[in-house]
């Protein structure tokens, strides 16, 4: 397990760490995995990732995240749902620009998972998308590949 003063709280379970940890761009605690296995089961190198390592990638992420990197992440996730949620109606300006700020105020990242080579951000946005929450996939370049919204 990982000794990394970086994890708060850790604990291993099915051979994920579990914890927090502090991202000096929010202003609160998140809770945080860090998932040594592959999405690709063909990969036999697999089995030579293990958690320190993906701590160790989980902490130059978290670098990454400045406080100008989670704007544009938070401004990028609420313009696309925004714009998903009115492409098909009839919405004057003012309306979709009133949905696209409160999107924005009201988004929290609530967990990061991480693998080697990317994160999930979490968001939660209570006041909007009650019980649910906004996954959004990031590369190692904190580059938005997916969005999406399930039930939390």
């Amino acid at each position: 397990m990982s000794r990394s003063p970086f994890v708060e709280n850790p604990v291993v379970i099915d051979d994920v760490l579990h914890g927090t940890i502090a991202v000096p761009a929010l202003d609160h605690v998140v809770e945080a995995t860090f998932d040594p296995s592959s999405d690709d089961d063909d990969d036999e190198d697999n089995e030579d990732i293990d958690i320190d390592m993906v701590v160790e990638a989980a902490a130059t992420i978290v670098a990454k995240l400045t406080t100008d990197a989670i704007a544009a992440i938070v401004d990028q996730v609420a313009t696309e749902i925004t714009d998903s949620a009115f492409s098909h109606m009839d919405v004057d300006d003012d309306h979709a620009a009133t949905s696209l700020s409160a999107l924005r105020a009201a988004l929290r990242v609530a967990r990061i998972d991480f693998w080697l080579d990317g994160a999930l951000l979490v968001f939660v946005a209570p006041t909007i998308f009650v019980g649910q929450e906004i996954v959004v996939q990031l590369d190692e370049d904190l580059a938005v590949d997916d969005i999406a919204i399930h039930d939390a």
